[in-house]
């Protein structure tokens, strides 16, 4: 543990002093710098004096923060007679007001980069949204300082602030608001944060005081209602201000720089005579991680291979000579079709379904598909662009491309040259499948060996296969009842199998089981099986008495006995309901007391078809 006082935070600064000549690092480096010394720390503290101006006048007040790995925080702001607070202890998470008192309680993120209720936690301060969005790796803060509507990201100077030497940041989201950061060029962390509309600063923190490595245990960020507090909705709209000041970034149309931005990526793939790539895709479930590696190698005018034949996606497509095969290695299977005379312009990647992202995006843009018929665009209901944001030591901007209200692909892309970085398959705010880009080498020497596949012995030409499954999270689900009986998910296939979470003293939890115990009671004997799970760590001997009240004969179990389901779906409202099909796919996931969803889910799986 170390303590940072305000003369010796940036002691050892790297850069001259304001108005000094000495050379600016580009914005990617700096903001590199950032999101390493923040994702770096175990734990945080942090006291800043707070200033807000608009047009009732000055208030002025301080704010602290304690956060630690991976979901402790506490943070409290007084200024003047009003005051607001954020806590988290891991179990719950607890958000109040003062002026008028009220409260509202969640479950407890899994971690900081599952926290989404900033938006919410009626603390006008941008030094804790950055801060935590920073821990988080900037994915945390999407409403937000990191958002989608940031425009642009400058270092401008060097200033000092209390002796101390730093590094003067803009984040400019449109000509009439910028946020301004001074970042310590010792430590990167932030020392000062003001907000700027129409040229006038209307709120201002000054760091006063950081703890690094600083001791923050559960007790000490526990949620404690204030007295006369009102209970509010499960979704509060807690005004994030004080004085009337939102401090809410309004998003901007950025539909035409989007436009040339891709327009710009296109063009540079279009123009490769030949390239050579290899990613490494992964996808995680729980504390379970599938990685395998892929590679795309493409020489003009009409030959294409990639390479994704390792476990679990076992795929590879292959275009040579006058033959174009999509294959599945571990079925040895694969369909085979005539190869086009050239790459540009085809559509060489219809029904491979590789379920490589960032594999499938570039193979659409060297075929000239930004558009279109390109498998991205022909369902495309909406596509955003955001950023830039520092990845692997390059600027890059985010496009995300929806395609329904909870799937779409975000992908990142280098501001410079065009080219794809990363790219993930995302269903709601998981990601399902994430592919990065390991080396790109653009027309350098392709050996035509490189470019070279054998069928597998005794494969079998096919008309069509399915998609390439992607591992489910039921893949490692395995629990304890409260009578000991060992529970196990994989053990479940062939069955429809519905796992509800809950606590004791929640209405919605109550009502829900009731019912679902009526569905258990009916069709048990055919095909459905329901498990009770308490998600909040109430105690066995606590759990039994409440199950023998309820009358309830379905099987109960425990959060973390092992798996912690709370984690695994990222559970933060009860109840929460988890729809597990036939086969072991998650078909729904139904947040809060819905009747209506989870029959609807039941029947998609062919229960009621019996």
């Amino acid at each position: 543990m170390r303590r940072v006082s305000l003369g010796v935070l940036c002691a050892a600064a790297t850069i001259g002093a304001a108005g000094a000549s000495a050379q600016l690092p580009p914005a990617a480096v700096v903001l590199n710098r950032m999101t390493g010394a923040y994702r770096s720390l175990e734990s945080i503290r942090v006291q800043s004096s707070w200033t807000l101006r608009d047009t009732t006048g000055e208030i002025t007040g301080n704010l602290a923060i304690a956060a630690k790995r991976p979901n402790l925080l506490a943070v409290d702001l007084v200024a003047g007679d009003a005051s607001a607070t954020a806590r988290c202890d891991g179990r719950t998470l607890g958000l109040a007001r003062t002026s008028p008192a009220g409260f509202t309680r969640f479950g407890a993120p899994a971690s900081f980069a599952q926290l989404r209720h900033l938006g919410g936690m009626g603390i006008a301060s941008p030094l804790t949204r950055l801060t935590l969005a920073l821990m988080a790796g900037l994915g945390s803060d999407r409403e937000g300082l990191l958002s989608t509507a940031l425009a642009r990201m400058e270092v401008i100077g060097s200033d000092e602030i209390d002796g101390v030497r730093c590094m003067e940041v803009t984040l400019r989201y449109n000509d009439n608001h910028v946020a301004k950061l001074l970042v310590d060029t010792s430590g990167w962390l932030i020392r000062r944060v003001a907000l700027v509309r129409d040229g006038r600063t209307v709120l201002a923190e000054k760091v006063t005081a950081v703890e690094v490595g600083a001791k923050v245990e559960a007790r000490d960020v526990a949620f404690t209602p204030p007295d006369g507090g009102k209970l509010l909705p499960d979704s509060p709209t807690i005004p994030a201000r004080f004085g009337g000041l939102d401090i809410s970034v309004k998003p901007v149309d950025r539909s035409k720089e989007l436009a040339a931005f891709i327009a710009k990526s296109a063009a540079a793939y279009r123009l490769m005579d030949t390239l050579r790539m290899t990613t490494t895709w992964t996808r995680t479930v729980g504390d379970k991680l599938w990685s395998q590696p892929v590679s795309l190698v493409m020489s003009r005018p009409n030959r294409l291979l990639i390479d994704a034949q390792s476990e679990p996606l076992s795929a590879v497509l292959s275009v040579a000579g006058d033959k174009a095969l999509v294959v599945r290695t571990k079925a040895k299977a694969y369909t085979e079709a005539k190869a086009p005379e050239a790459i540009a312009g085809a559509n060489v990647l219809a029904g491979a379904n590789l379920l490589c992202p960032a594999t499938e995006f570039v193979a659409a843009l060297l075929q000239g598909q930004s558009r279109g018929q390109s498998a991205f665009a022909e369902r495309l209901t909406s596509a955003t662009m955001s950023g830039p944001m520092a990845y692997r030591g390059a600027l890059c901007y985010v496009i995300s491309m929806a395609y329904s209200a909870d799937m779409s692909m975000k992908v990142h892309v280098g501001m410079d040259d065009g080219l794809v970085k990363r790219a993930a398959l995302v269903d709601g705010e998981t990601e399902l499948a994430v592919e990065d880009v390991v080396e790109a080498t653009v027309n350098g020497e392709v050996p035509a060996e490189a470019l070279t596949y054998a069928l597998p012995d005794g494969a079998r030409q096919v008309s069509r296969f399915p998609n390439p499954a992607l591992p489910e999270p039921s893949e490692v689900i395995s629990l304890t009842s409260l009578t000991g009986e060992a529970w196990s998910l994989p053990q479940k296939r062939g069955k429809i199998v519905v796992m509800a979470l809950f606590y004791t003293t929640s209405e919605g939890s109550l009502q829900e089981l009731a019912e679902l115990q009526k569905l258990s009671d009916q069709y048990k004997g055919k095909g459905l099986e329901v498990l009770a799970v308490n998600g909040t760590g109430e105690s066995i001997d606590a759990l039994k008495t409440w199950v023998a009240e309820a009358g309830l004969t379905v099987s109960v179990a425990t959060n973390k006995s092992p798996t912690d389901l709370v984690k695994l779906f990222s559970v933060t409202t009860y109840p929460t309901t988890i729809i597990v099909g036939k086969t072991g796919r998650v078909l729904a996931t139904v947040v809060g007391f819905n009747a209506d969803a989870i029959n609807s889910a039941l029947r998609r799986a062919g229960l009621f078809q019996q």
